[in-house]
């Protein structure tokens, strides 16, 4: 499943990343300026499932913040470091790599959750929960349907393959605060995309208590 899902995107990495760029209003965009206006100057921000670095890491660079992005996509992060040359950026999969305890103020995970396969979930929201600081900010967009996970022929309209699976937006939301995040906002957003209608869980998050 990972070889097929980096597979696919490393195929389908330009006509994705034109895709993210496309100029207009987008939840996403709202999303991360409400994470990047409560972070201090000079924040350290892990960005995950990172793609070719744009439209968020370069976001959080020109917000004057560090990045550290990492993808399971060589072709990703080879335009990545290309299109956001400030940032540091990783091949790996967010599932294995390890960081110290509270190496970051911030994380972010868009449009990556569902390429991972949920029964990891939980463990890696934990994961994330632990490379925060106290009061660190997470920000992911999620599933909002029952997955239990197919493979995605034509990814995007793209050509490619890939692989797709999640839980229900409860399942989420639980998920999230077991992992030990309080919860800032927390909301249902559809938007009709170049390939289709799409609905995502999108969630604004706090490390709380130590786990």
């Amino acid at each position: 499943m990972v070889g097929i899902v980096r597979d696919g995107y490393d195929r389908v990495a330009e006509q994705y990343t034109a895709q993210a760029m496309i100029p207009g209003p987008h939840p996403r965009h709202d999303w991360l300026a409400a994470l990047l206006g409560r972070l201090a100057p000079d924040s350290a921000v892990l960005d995950i499932g990172c793609g070719a670095g744009i439209p968020t890491g370069a976001a959080v660079v020109e917000g004057g913040h560090h990045l550290t992005g990492i993808d399971l996509s060589p072709r990703q992060i080879e335009l990545a470091r290309a299109n956001v040359p400030s940032g540091t950026f990783l091949v790996a999969d967010a599932t294995e790599i390890a960081f110290a305890p509270s190496s970051f103020d911030a994380a972010t995970a868009l449009y990556c959750f569902t390429h991972m396969h949920r029964d990891l979930h939980a463990e890696l929201f934990a994961r994330i929960h632990s490379w925060l600081v106290p009061d660190g900010l997470f920000l992911a967009c999620l599933s909002t349907a029952d997955q239990p996970g197919w493979l995605e022929e034509d990814f995007l309209g793209f050509g490619g393959t890939s692989w797709t699976n999640g839980f229900d937006t409860e399942t989420n939301r639980a998920l999230v605060v077991d992992a030990g995040f309080a919860l800032l906002a927390a909301a249902v957003e559809e938007v009709d995309e170049p390939s289709g209608h799409e609905a995502w869980f999108w969630v604004l998050a706090r490390r709380t208590e130590d786990r």
